[in-house]
Parts: structure tokens; sequence; C-alpha cells
């Protein structure tokens, strides 16, 4: 099949050479039939070659090949025109075709044209001495080819022709044309390089038969033995199809196939030499004179002749040798490039990689903060020259050491290759992200007059709010974002970073899952975060801690049932600081741990003091994730308790519902084994955290305490009432205690307790004390 594609139109010419054979062999009898046939298969034949000629023009590329197909299209198409006018005299008109006349006037326009066509082939030699040998060559052959049909052909029409000169011209066109034919052919051989290979042997053998064909009707029309539907009119449609397809076989070829320099070498070697020869033999038996000098002479230049090709064949067999010399240390060179290549590819690649690594993050993929110091300067640069502005955010993720400290460090980096893969996203196009180290992530934001900073900050939080599942874990995690403007807050990297880091607390100190932007004044937050912070480390050793407890009471019984420790901070310089200040960073050090196990310890034991006065009376002790997630940590509280000598049913510990956004599983293991041993379990700040409620019937909890932000709006806000509402019914239906706590007016105590809520703890109750000045009067 792939070989009838490749040859298929020498298959269609011959196919039409032959159905041209089968009309003339049928209808021979019938001379007007057979003439009227014939004629349209040579009126077709250069009409299909103009036609594909023209399609090859249309698909070359190359300028020079373009102007070759372009010429002999229109050749062959003046060629069709000449047909055309033969077969009006001949088959309408039905007269004598004149001589001379206008399908001679288009017969010559097709010699000339194709002349022209020729000669932009010459072009491609490839240097001056190739093309100097050409023209040698080509010469030779040219002279001897026109001496023998000056002698046989030019010069009898001459001699017969004694009409005008335009009739002489005419008359001589045919072995002129043939010439030109030859000439083209011989060019086309000698200097084939021109060519495709197919296109070569199509346009070669085409233009040979064309001589051939042409010769036999120039000796036919000189006898005048030649009419329409001879046996010679198909040959001139075989040469001219031939000719017409060589353009369709260029698609089909390889860029490289072309004809080599070697194709052929003996044949185009002896070429000349052959002209030579075959003109000296005609020349000898023409005069028909042989004698001394003439024989002398012929022996003497067949021997000269013999001598150069002796000469050019050793020629060419060093020029062989010479050629596999260059060809070995060709592949020499080509195998030593090869192994060059391949070790600087492997360079190459060895710098990428480590130019990758010294930019990237190793976990994440994403730019580092050498990247990032980089980009930034970068940033700074254009958006000074451009007098614009840009944005810097510094984005934290909240819970993240509680993650990392609970799950493991592997199941950190899973969270962090998630949360880098979700930032990369959500940015998109807009601006860079980069990895500055731990769970701290930037963002450029090069236009914020496109971009909205404020709206890309809470599209972040929007992305990363949502749960991750990794390992059979469903996590939650948020960003708290500082955002810096370029050149409104600064104009260094160290000034931008700093501003939006003091952002980003100010945000923190608002509500984790926050954003904010550089303000004037932050500075200061600032510098007090990192004071307290430090301080905090010593805090412990120095006894500036304290526990206030404030009361829980049942108001069915009028009496004190409960306290709740509480931690204050004794600031040798600031004076007293409040736990919304300094929890966060104890959260954030990890410095809660010691913290909290300090408070159980001093409060089980003041506690157990104050039993001896009221020994129903329970003690209630926040716990941080931080410690609930620690491996032994329900051993350390029973360890505590054991120490203090306090009992187990006295102790309520107060976690939070985030506690369960990271490992359920994990969190009732350790609640079961304390609850087992008499330890209440209570839900702190019930509703404002995680959405979930199927915990409530998996966990081992006793009671829930309504958030005070609920209770302080309940009179006031339907919403708020009707969540405390439903926070009492769902915790009677459960079986579960309910606290309120945040009770600051009659108001609230008397709604409270007509919904079916009786422990309450706030103001109204008591403020939280020290222990040495604290009483069990309610509501004082």
């Amino acid at each position: 099949m792939e070989k009838l594609k490749t040859h298929r139109w020498l298959y269609f010419t011959m196919i039409y050479v032959l159905s041209y054979y089968t009309w003339l062999f049928v209808w021979r009898g019938d001379e007007s039939v057979s003439i009227w046939g014939g004629n349209h298969f040579s009126l077709l034949a250069p009409l299909i070659a103009s036609v594909c000629l023209a399609y090859s023009y249309k698909n070359e590329l190359n300028k020079t090949r373009k102007n070759f197909w372009l010429l002999l299209s229109a050749a062959y198409f003046h060629y069709f025109i000449a047909e055309a006018v033969w077969n009006y005299y001949e088959l309408i008109l039905k007269e004598d075709v004149p001589f001379p006349g206008w399908a001679d006037l288009f017969y010559l326009l097709y010699l000339i044209l194709f002349l022209i066509a020729i000669m932009t082939t010459l072009q491609k030699n490839r240097n001056t001495f190739s093309f100097i040998r050409f023209l040698f060559d080509i010469s030779i052959i040219m002279f001897a080819a026109f001496s023998l049909c000056w002698h046989f052909a030019i010069l009898p029409i001459v001699s017969q022709v004694d009409s005008s000169v335009f009739s002489l011209l005419v008359s001589v066109a045919s072995p002129i044309g043939n010439l030109i034919l030859l000439f083209g052919a011989m060019s086309i051989y000698l200097s084939n390089s021109f060519f495709h290979k197919r296109e070569f042997f199509y346009i070669f053998f085409g233009l040979i038969i064309m001589v051939g064909t042409n010769s036999i009707y120039s000796f036919l029309t000189t006898n005048q033995q030649y009419s329409s539907g001879n046996l010679i009119d198909p040959l001139f449609s075989m040469a001219i199809l031939l000719v017409g397809f060589s353009g369709q076989n260029a698609s089909s070829q390889k860029k490289e196939d072309h004809i080599s320099g070697n194709t052929l070498n003996t044949v185009k070697l002896l070429l000349p030499y052959f002209s030579t020869v075959l003109l000296f033999i005609v020349m000898v038996i023409q005069n028909e004179v042989m004698n001394s000098l003439v024989t002398g002479s012929a022996l003497v230049i067949l021997l000269i002749i013999i001598r150069q090709v002796v000469t050019i064949r050793e020629n060419h067999h060093l020029l062989d040798q010479l050629s596999d010399l260059a060809e070995k240390l060709e592949q020499k060179v080509e195998v030593r490039t090869r192994q060059l290549n391949g070790t600087n590819q492997r360079l190459n690649q060895a710098i990428q990689e480590l130019t990758h690594v010294a930019y990237h993050d190793a976990l994440t993929g994403l730019s580092n903060r050498r990247k990032f110091k980089e980009q930034l300067e970068e940033s700074i640069v254009v958006a000074r020259k451009e007098k614009r502005k840009f944005a810097l955010l510094l984005l934290d993720l909240d819970r993240f050491k509680t993650i990392n400290d609970t799950l493991g460090h592997e199941m950190g980096d899973l969270l962090l290759k998630e949360i880098g893969s979700r930032l990369s996203d959500c940015l998109g196009e807009r601006g860079m992200v980069f990895r500055l180290g731990g769970d701290e992530f930037t963002v450029i934001l090069p236009d914020i007059e496109k971009n909205d900073p404020a709206k890309l900050a809470e599209e972040i939080q929007q992305c990363i709010s949502s749960p991750f599942l990794l390992e059979g874990h469903k996590l939650r995690t948020a960003t708290t974002t500082g955002i810096s403007i370029f050149p409104d807050h600064g104009e260094t990297i160290k000034v931008l970073l700093k501003k939006a880091d003091t952002a980003m607390y100010k945000a923190k100190e608002l509500g984790k899952g926050s954003f904010q932007f550089y303000k004037d004044g932050d500075d200061s937050i600032n510098s007090l975060k990192i004071v307290l912070e430090n301080d905090l480390y010593e805090a412990l050793e120095r006894n500036e801690l304290e526990i206030h407890y404030q009361p829980q009471m049942d108001m069915l019984e009028k009496k004190v049932i409960g306290l709740e420790a509480l931690v204050r901070w004794n600031h040798p310089k600031l004076g007293r600081v409040f736990p919304m200040d300094f929890i966060h960073l104890a959260e954030e050090t990890g410095l809660i741990v010691p913290i909290g196990e300090w408070v159980l310890r001093n409060a089980c034991e003041q506690v157990k003091d104050w039993q001896e006065q009221q020994p129903d009376l329970t003690l209630s002790v926040n716990i941080s994730p931080r410690q609930i997630f620690r491996e032994d940590f329900d051993q350390e509280i029973m360890d505590i308790l054991e120490e203090t000598q306090f009992k187990p049913s006295s102790l309520n510990l107060e976690i939070t519902e985030n506690i369960f956004m990271y490992s359920v599983e994990k969190v009732n293991a350790k609640l079961d084994r304390l609850k087992e041993a008499g330890i209440q379990i209570s839900i702190d700040d019930f509703g404002t955290g995680y959405s979930s409620l199927s915990y409530l019937t998996k966990l081992p909890i006793t009671s829930l305490k309504i958030d005070k932000m609920f209770i302080k709006n309940m009179l006031t806000k339907n919403e708020d009432y009707a969540v405390v509402k439903a926070i009492v019914n769902m915790a009677e239906t459960l079986g579960l205690q309910v606290v309120a706590e945040g009770v600051e007016s009659e108001e609230q105590m008397d709604r409270l307790i007509q919904l079916g809520c009786y422990i309450l703890q706030g103001y109204l109750i008591g403020k939280p004390r020290q222990s040495p000045d604290f009483t069990f009067n309610a509501m004082d």
C-alpha cells in the first residue's frame, strides 16, 4: 500500500499513456475519431501538468524552487494553449494548422519559459570551481549536440525555406527546441543537487523522452510523414506528465534526500568525452575520407581522452579515500561531541538542580527565603522606577504547632505541602508565594491597583480554612495575615518585613484567622509583645504568676459548688498582665505546658485545704490543646492528683471545642482513661468553636459551659437567646450538666433560671480572687 502511494503519479502516467494507445488502436480504422480522441489526450496532458506544477509552487517554501515550479507551470500552460489552438483548427475548423501560426508562437513561449526555469536551477551550484566545471561539461555536450543538430536538422531546413525570417525561425524552432530540452536535461543531470531524488528522475527522464520524441517528430515532419494520431503522440503526453508530476514527489521526500554527488559519477564523467568522440566519428563518416592524418588525429584524441578519464578516475579514487578518512574523522568527532554534549547536559542539569535547590523550599516546592529576598528587592526596584505600589503579605498558620506536636512532624510536613499547593492555586498569576520556614509564608502582590490585598487575604483565608484530609485525619487550620505596602510603610526589605510582621501580630490579638494592614502605632504593640514573650520565660521562676478563683453557684441550692482556677501575671515593671495578653504567647512558645502543670498542682493543693470547710467543692482547670496532645498527658494529671492527694471526682477539666479539630480518636482515648478515674470533663466556650456536634455523643463529656458572648447578648439579640436556649435543651436531652459563664446582671440570671440553667458563673456571682481573700458568700 505504501509503495502504491509513493509511485501513484508514475502509475497514473502509465495508465494515461496506455489509455492513449488503446484509443488509437481501437479507433485505428476511423481516422476522424482516432484524431479526435488523440488530440484531446494531447490537450489534457499539459493542462494536468500545469495544474500540478502550480500546486507544487503553492506548497513550496524555498524561494528558488518556488520560482522554478511557477515557470514550469507557466511553460506547460502555454503548451496547453498551443495544443488548444491546434485542436481548434484541426477539429473545429476542419482546416490544416497554419504554419507558421499561433500554435507555433505558444510553443516558442513554452520553450522560452522552460529555458528560464532551467536557468534558475543553476544558482544552486555550490562553489565557483564546481560551477566552472559544470559550464565546461555542459558546453562540450551542447556544442557537440548543436553541431550534429546543425548538420542534420537546421542546415537542411535553412536550405529549403525561402520565405520570411519569421517562417525560418518557426521552422527551426523544433530542432532548437530539442537543443533547449537537451540543455535542460543535461543541466539537471550535471547539477542535480537542486532536486530530491524522485523529482530528479521524473524531470530528467521526462525531458529525455521529450527530446527523443521531438527528434522523431522533426524527422517525420521534415519528410512529410507526420499526421495527428501518430504513435509518437502518446510519448509527448508521457514526457509532459512526468515533468508535471515531479513536484508532487517533494512532500514525500526527506529534506536531506537529494541526489548525492557520487550518484552516476561514471556516466557524468564520460558524458562530455562521449559527446566529443561521437562528434568526431560522425565527422569522419560524413567526410568518408580516411588518411594517416585523420587516423593519427583520431587515435591521439582517443588516447588523450582515455588518459584524462584514467586521471580523473584516479583523482576520484583519491577523493573517495579522503572522503572515507574524513567520514571516519567525522564519526570520531561526532562521538566525542556526543560525549561532550552529554557531559555538558549533565553539568547544566546539575547546575539547574543546584539552582532550584538554592531557590526553592525542599518540602513544599515553593520559592524559599533566599528567592524571596531577591524577588522583594527586584520588586522594590521596579516599583520605585515605575512609581507604583505593591503589597507584602506575611502569613502565619494558626494551631500548626499543636498539630505538629500532636500528630508528629511527618503529618505536619504533609500539611505544609498541601497548604503550599493551595496557596499557589489560590494566588495563580496575580503574585508570588514563598515559604520562609516553619509555618510562615509570604506573598508579593505586584500590582495592587488591579488586585486588592484585602480581597486576596480573604481568599487565602477561605482557601486554607477548608478541612485537610491527610492519612485518615481531618485537620483544620487558618492563616493570620499581616500586610505592608510599598512605599507607604517602608522602602527596604527589612522595614517592609518588620511592618508586615507587626501587622500580623496585631491581627492575632484581634482574633486568629484574620488579617490586618500595618498602622502607625502598631510598632509599640509589637514591642510590648516581644517584651512579654521574653519575660514570660522567667515568670514561673520568679513566682510572678498567681491563681485567682471564680466561684460557680448552684442557684437551686443557693451555694457555691465549684471554683474555676484562673492564672494572672504580676509583671515587675508592667504590673497586672491579663490572660488575653499572655496566654496566646504561652501557647505559641509552648510555655503553656509548664504553666498548666503549675496551675493544676497549686490549685489542687489550695482547694484541698478549702474542702475541709466544704467537702463537695469542685475545681475546674482549663487545659490547652498543647497539654492534652502530649503523649503522657493523662498520666501527668493522675501523678499530680496523687502528689496532692486531691480526689479525682472533685476535678473538672475544661477543654475547648477546637481540640476535636485534630484527632478525635487520640483525644477520646485519653479522656476515657481520665473519666474512668472519676475526673469530670467539660466543654468550655461551647458554641464558638468546632462546628460538628457529633463528638458530644462520642466523647466522655459531663458538662457544657455556655460562652459568655451568648450570655452577654441574650437579652438584646434573639439569635443569642435562641442559641442559649438550644444549648440548655440539648444538654438536658443528652444528660449533661450545663454552666453559664459571664453572668453579670440579675436579668440574665433570672432568664437563665427560667430556661433551666441553674449553675452560674460571672461577676454577679463573684469576681476572680486570690485564695487568701476568698470567701464563699454567694453574690457578694
